[in-house]
């Protein structure tokens, strides 16, 4: 800059106001000497483009400048006084992205008017929900097939607020919502971001924050009354800090109904849940000195309901459901203090699933100590002690108000101190399906096809196919096989119209005459409801074809041999 020159013109100024204007201190003289200090060059290019195009641009760039100094100083007051607003005039509340609420707040949000207005969005792909499901029919082919991928393309995505500031109203009152990403931490298989949430609102007071945040909690509770979460330890590489739960999914809650089970055992079970989770049982325990647990002990052959029970049990009661698998080993193994830190962030009150716990190797035998003094090449395979497992459920610093539910194949195989009294209080023997649970398996499998409902006619026959004469005929209460056995083909198959209604008279009769033809204790739920499944449309070839199934069903189970001939 040439301070000589603004030094002359100065003095020129001050001595003879009235001179030339050319020699007056104004915006076009001191714009090239002042933005050169700003600019490098700018005196030559202005003087070449004056030549050459005859414009001077001194005034334009000097009036930009102008306004950009006004832009920024507006925007720097009005940060000044928002950020005074925001220390002195508003409240706020943040909620981190592995707290439940989270989940809640997004759900509600994207539901909201705010992502109809909002211009930045995140799309979220999202299931469809069990009455989406039902409305599925017009996907299907002339021929019989689903096609899922059309079905599932229709399904809109959820848009939820993306990562910045927007605001809504509730109740008459302006909330401020921000989502901010606080980090991204790199693994070997993924770039994980984590978000927290804050939600801001006018006045001193915390109320409106709170009303709000009661309303979205039982907003998300009214939703989700026929859901069931299901949660599981945060992976590993995720894990930060340790001991946080991850939601796996959300299944429709399954109705206690459904699960076989002699019912004097399961009334007993649902009683003793129901009076532990009482509101007034907590002081009950407190005043007597006892610990405020419950723990049960599912045990039985595989595939008779263990599991099932737990998630029919987390449904009726509104819980949630924490699974924890003991036989993980290498980098998804947990270790005794991860476990400890599990059982101290559970929730109030949950269910926590502890599956095949004899598995495991939690016992106290010669050989488990070896093993245990042993030290592994690998620290990660280290695994839980029996020890470890016994502090994290009923040691000094263990959480109370959880109901632990352990199952088991060979419960003779566990350890006395894990299933004492006061570890686990209760213990539900399960067996092979009885004569009264495969009369209730079919009844449960074919029952809609007794309330008046009208048969399925979107699965056409095709080729003068006869599903009478192709299932067999229902004569006195007897099933007689059809007198000309035919190959059908895949599209045959698919375009069988199903068996018409059956009345609640004529289903009791089938389900009993089924009951007659498997043994008692010998099959497992879950295999006579496989075998039901495949015929669910058509209950009078199930019964047709069960002695078939049955006799080959033990033959090959005598052999050891895996492979059914007869489905």
């Amino acid at each position: 800059m040439d301070f000589r020159r603004l030094d002359r013109m100065l003095r020129q100024s001050s001595v003879n106001p009235d001179a030339n204007s050319t020699a007056s201190l104004n915006l076009t003289d001191l714009s090239p000497n002042i933005l050169e200090a700003f600019i490098p060059g700018y005196s030559l290019i202005s003087r070449f483009i004056l030549q050459i195009f005859g414009f001077d641009i001194g005034i334009v760039v000097t009036t930009g400048l102008l306004c950009f100094a006004v832009i920024s100083g507006g925007k720097y007051f009005w940060n000044t006084i928002y950020k005074s607003l925001n220390d002195v005039w508003m409240s706020h509340v943040t909620i981190d992205g592995k707290d439940d609420l989270f989940r809640h707040v997004l759900a509600w949000v994207s539901e909201h008017r705010m992502t109809k207005e909002s211009r930045r969005l995140i799309a979220v792909s999202q299931n469809t929900s069990p009455q989406e499901d039902e409305a599925a029919e017009e996907y299907i082919s002339e021929d019989g097939l689903f096609h899922f991928g059309k079905w599932a393309a229709k399904k809109p995505p959820r848009y939820e607020p993306a990562v910045g500031t927007h605001w809504f109203w509730h109740n008459r009152n302006l909330f401020i919502f921000q989502r901010i990403q606080k980090e991204t931490r790199n693994t070997p298989y993924q770039n994980i971001e984590e978000h927290r949430l804050t939600i801001k609102c006018i006045g001193r007071s915390t109320n409106p924050l709170k009303d709000w945040i009661e309303h979205v909690k039982i907003w998300a509770v009214e939703k989700q009354t026929t859901l069931t979460t299901i949660k599981r330890p945060t992976a590993k590489d995720q894990r930060r800090p340790p001991g946080h739960w991850s939601v796996v999914t959300q299944r429709p809650s399954r109705p206690l109904e459904t699960v076989v089970l002699d019912p004097e055992q399961k009334a007993r079970l649902v009683a003793d849940v129901n009076e532990y989770l009482h509101p007034a049982s907590p002081k009950w325990y407190a005043t007597r000195g006892i610990p405020y647990r419950r723990g049960y002990l599912f045990h039985g052959p595989p595939g008779t309901g263990k599991s099932s029970l737990s998630f029919a049990l987390a449904g009726l009661f509104g819980l949630d459901i924490h699974v924890v698998s003991l036989n993980e080993s290498g980098l998804s193994a947990i270790t005794e203090s991860e476990l400890m830190l599990l059982f101290n962030n559970l929730p109030r009150r949950c269910i926590v699933l502890l599956e095949d716990i004899d598995t495991a190797g939690l016992s106290r035998d010669h050989l488990s100590d070896q093993r245990r003094n042993e030290k592994p090449s690998d620290p990660a395979r280290q695994g839980i002690s029996l020890s470890g497992l016994l502090n994290a459920i009923d040691g000094v610093a263990s959480h109370e108000g959880r109901v632990l539910v352990m199952t088991t194949n060979h419960p003779e195989e566990l350890d006395n101190a894990l299933i004492r009294p006061g570890r686990v209080d209760m213990q539900i023997k399960f067996t092979l399906a009885t004569r009264h649970q495969a009369h209730e398996i079919f009844t449960r499998i074919d029952e809609a096809k007794v309330a008046n409902e009208e048969p399925d006619r979107s699965l056409e026959e095709k080729g003068g196919h006869d599903a009478g004469a192709a299932d067999g005929n229902l004569s006195n209460g007897h099933v007689t096989p059809p007198t000309t056995p035919k190959v059908p083909s895949v599209f045959e198959y698919l375009t069988t119209e199903p068996e018409p209604p059956l009345s609640k008279e004529e289903l009791e009769d089938l389900a009993n005459e089924f009951a007659d033809r498997v043994p008692e204790e010998t099959f497992s739920p879950a295999e006579l409801q496989s075998f039901l499944i495949i015929r669910k449309k058509r209950p009078r070839q199930a019964l047709q074809e069960v002695d078939q199934w049955r006799e080959d069903f033990i033959r090959v189970r005598n052999e050891g041999s895996k492979v059914l001939e007869a489905q």
